[in-house]
């Protein structure tokens, strides 16, 4: 786990990102590395080290774990798309309701022509990113009907 190749590229990870990976072997004698292996055991850098690049050195579960983290994120970005061409269909709903259902609904009425509404969904999709994100959904709401004012 800690060969002088892997304490290397630890020691170069770690001074690139300003990180402290460990790169040296615990001593399980020595109070200070034992609280530092019982606080940091889960930080297998070395593993993750070797993923793929090293074939007789890769480690398997970490491989596996790397694999399915993919697959996941595929999933989820699945998910996103769904999300997103659903709310556009609700976007284009509510810009296309009469002023007083779009003042009940986002609580302001827009008056956009009904052959630019795709593209300025789309323009307000891509302005998502410069919205911050909450755990809250009603500041996440909010957030949005801001940029909703600001691009529509």
């Amino acid at each position: 786990m800690f060969d002088k190749e892997n304490a290397d590229k630890t020691e170069e990870i770690n001074a690139f990102m300003g990180m402290r990976h460990r790169s040296a072997p615990y001593v399980l004698n020595n109070p200070d590395d034992l609280k530092q292996a019982f606080l940091l055991t889960d930080y297998d850098t070395a593993s993750w080290l070797n993923m793929d690049r090293i074939p007789d050195k890769t480690d398997e579960l970490a491989t596996d774990a790397a694999c399915v983290m993919a697959g996941v994120s595929d999933i989820f970005w699945q998910l996103i798309e769904r999300a997103e061409k659903n709310y556009a269909m609700i976007i284009k709903a509510i810009l296309s309701a009469p002023p007083n259902v779009q003042e009940y609904v986002p609580g302001k009425a827009y008056s956009i022509p009904a052959e630019e509404l795709d593209s300025r969904i789309k323009e307000l999709f891509e302005g998502l990113d410069e919205i911050d994100l909450y755990y809250q959904m009603e500041k996440n709401r909010d957030a949005f009907l801001k940029l909703m004012e600001t691009i529509l």
